[in-house]
């Protein structure tokens, strides 16, 4: 992974690196929790996300090396509320942002960590496009499993169009969670290149 110039002095402060691996120890809490409680679903997806946030920091060799500590709130967000005792909509729209964090987290360490230079709508348009087609890919599952096991996974259209209309919400607000936090931190870098 060949880092920018500009990835590496966003990236690469003590403070960052503080708040990022505070946020870590988070993950790994929820991932505990939802292991002993049999959360299959929500273990897997911690864990995909801790995977993907550790991979700077193993990749530079260096703890300081982190994603930004804000995106790592971000995603945590949806991690944390799986495990509290929420309504039904609410976990799945927290389902699917998690998915959405996810891919937000994948971009911004392409655009932060390699050559890779993504636009503002480009990013916003791959992140809701990511959250959409794991939702698809989800109910597809489910369907099969419905049809072949005998499961009543989706219960009815209607409610799967619902879910569908949660899932474009959730990746669209991540995308654009995406373009403020962007363009806030390319600002910075500038500043601080010319500075």
């Amino acid at each position: 992974m060949a880092f920018t110039t500009n990835g590496a002095r966003l990236l690469q402060t003590r403070l960052n690196a503080a708040l990022g691996w505070g946020i870590v120890l988070l993950y790994i809490v929820v991932l505990t929790q939802s292991v002993v409680a049999g959360a299959l679903a929500q273990a897997a997806l911690t864990t995909g996300v801790l995977a993907v946030v550790v991979v700077p920091p193993i990749v530079a060799r260096s703890p300081r090396v982190m994603v930004p500590w804000e995106l790592l709130v971000v995603a945590s967000i949806p991690v944390v509320t799986q495990v509290l005792p929420l309504p039904a909509p609410t976990t799945t729209f927290a389902q699917y942002f998690a998915v959405a964090a996810f891919a937000l987290i994948v971009i911004v360490e392409l655009h932060a960590f390699t050559e890779l230079s993504v636009t503002h709508g480009l990013a916003v348009a791959l992140v809701t496009l990511t959250t959409l087609a794991s939702a698809g890919f989800w109910s597809i599952i489910r369907f099969q499993s419905d049809r072949f096991l005998g499961t009543e996974f989706l219960t009815t259209n209607a409610a799967l169009m619902q879910e569908f209309i949660a899932v474009i919400l959730a990746g669209v607000i991540a995308g654009v969670v995406f373009a403020v936090y962007f363009r806030r931190g390319v600002y910075q870098v500038r500043r601080r290149v010319r500075g």
